[in-house]
């Protein structure tokens, strides 16, 4: 009779320690904070979207910019956004701002606490440019 109250015992333990492991794992299956990156990609730019690449890319709000990429991924500790334009070659020094960006730097430069941006600029003819920004948090 006792060896059986013990083994009942430890087979309802294990049921216990079963159901709550499981839940356990399910709980951290839906956590955002334990899913992947989410990455969100489009080259048809919100307004929200085109107003988050002139904030982040330390762009001036009427700089006169043709948006063709947007690329965020949310992370944990860290997001990145990628945003790539067009603009008149002439206006390169007119559309960011000097205080936050230096165009002359192809390597990363903090723009705020805890932010970088890289820039690649490229001329695709006599007047237009291209430019991508990687920009992101540490």
């Amino acid at each position: 009779m006792r060896r059986r109250s013990v083994v009942l015992l430890a087979v309802v333990l294990a049921g216990v320690v079963m159901i709550c492991g499981i839940g356990s794992l399910a709980v951290l299956a839906v956590n955002p904070f334990f899913s992947p990156d989410r990455l969100t990609a489009t080259t048809q730019l919100s307004p929200e979207q085109a107003a988050q690449c002139r904030y982040a890319l330390g762009l001036r709000p009427a700089a006169p910019v043709t948006f063709e990429y947007y690329a965020y991924r949310d992370g944990f500790l860290d997001d990145q956004l990628t945003c790539r334009f067009r603009a008149a070659r002439n206006e390169l020094t007119e559309l960011f701002d000097p205080a936050l960006v230096d165009v002359q730097r192809a390597d990363a430069q903090p723009i705020r606490p805890g932010e970088h941006l890289r820039l690649r600029i490229e001329q695709l003819d006599a007047d237009t440019i291209l430019v991508t920004g990687e920009w992101y948090t540490m």
